[in-house]
């Protein structure tokens, strides 16, 4: 057995060592190792692979080693390169209600309606709308008759939407730069102050894998804000760094929670 496992490690690739892992849901020595090595190889071409599916994976092989902090860290990631994926933001909306925020906060609220649309989405539904907008002023220059008045303006106001929704994306980048999302890698007390002498912000410390907004910076410390409006401070180290892969912390010593 030991030697099949081994085999395995040196010939499967990440996506297939996940799935082997899963089969041998029964065996938690062995199912370990290849999670260990599936996160290993994921690791190690995240500078490489940055497709929606390698995040997707990559967050589940995280949760399957009971690491549910850094599977919320890697779906923010696999979402700063691909914003609009709803498989990526519906394991998130999962692993979010798993966690258990203090009193009074909660986990940032799931992406809005311009948040469905992707790129080629928006693309095509634009090329839909300018067609329909060349073929409705075509037709009230030339028959002026009241379907072609109602073509006119359904295009007018598909055009304006696409043009809304871009615009409102735009802003959404502009300020996501600016006060980006960091996730708690451990349980962590909210302070007062940029400081270990001030007074909690909380009743309770925030859960490891909370999503706070960083909306400045002091020494070695940052002011978040918590969803829905609580300011507070937490110290550099207990946050997730954007050079994901080299700040994942190890795995803990539990069985994998395999399903």
């Amino acid at each position: 057995m030991l030697c099949l496992v081994l085999l395995l490690l040196l010939v499967l690739p990440a996506d297939e060592l996940m799935q082997e892992a899963v089969r041998r849901r029964g065996q938690p020595a062995e199912a370990r190792a290849l999670l260990l090595q599936a996160r290993a190889e994921y690791r190690a071409r995240g500078d490489v692979v940055a497709g929606e599916q390698f995040a997707t994976n990559w967050a589940r092989v995280e949760y399957l080693l009971g690491e549910t902090a850094g599977a919320v860290a890697v779906l923010h990631w696999g979402l700063s390169q691909h914003p609009h994926d709803a498989e990526l933001q519906r394991d998130l909306a999962i692993l979010r209600s798993q966690l258990a925020y203090p009193t009074g906060t909660a986990a940032p609220p799931q992406p809005g309606f311009r948040s469905r649309f992707g790129e080629l989405d928006l693309f095509v539904l634009t090329m839909l709308a300018g067609l329909l907008a060349c073929v409705a002023v075509t037709l009230w220059l030339t028959v002026r008759s009241r379907w072609a008045y109602l073509a006119v303006t359904l295009a007018a106001v598909l055009v304006a939407v696409l043009v809304g929704i871009r615009i409102g994306r735009h802003r959404e980048a502009i300020h996501d730069h600016e006060q980006p999302i960091r996730v708690l890698a451990r349980p962590t007390v909210l302070m007062a102050g940029n400081g270990p002498s001030y007074a909690p912000r909380l009743n309770q410390p925030l859960p490891a894998g909370a999503e706070v907004q960083v909306i400045g910076t002091r020494g070695a410390w940052h002011q978040v804000q918590v969803y829905p409006d609580i300011l507070g401070w937490l110290p550099e180290g207990s946050l997730f760094s954007e050079a994901l892969r080299e700040a994942l912390p190890p795995p803990g010593e539990s069985a994998p929670r395999l399903r």
